[in-house]
């Protein structure tokens, strides 16, 4: 599992066929560890889990779907470069 990013969007590579919803829930701890990321919802419905965040002051969302995995993440120029870290280090520990 790899996290690369695109411009401002972070999108978790998974070529090896890793399940998928260790990592997302990987990335939910890191993120409420996290003082500087504000969950301000979680979603977690039969098809789709989304979590509603907040870093530097824009939201993004994180959103899980059974069907199709991980989405990627879509952030601002203002938090994408933080937001990438968090999610790297939670997918490579």
């Amino acid at each position: 599992m790899t996290a690369i990013k695109n411009n401002n969007t972070i999108i978790i590579r998974n070529i090896e066929r890793q399940s998928e919803d260790v990592f997302f829930n990987k990335i939910i701890i890191a993120f409420e560890n996290n003082r500087n990321i504000l969950i301000k919802n979680k979603i977690m419905g039969p098809s789709e889990n989304v979590v509603i965040a907040k870093c530097n002051g824009d939201e993004f969302n994180l959103i899980y779907d059974i069907d199709y995995g991980i989405y990627p993440i879509e952030c601002t120029a203002n938090n994408v470069d933080y937001v990438f870290d968090i999610v790297n280090n939670a997918i490579n520990d």
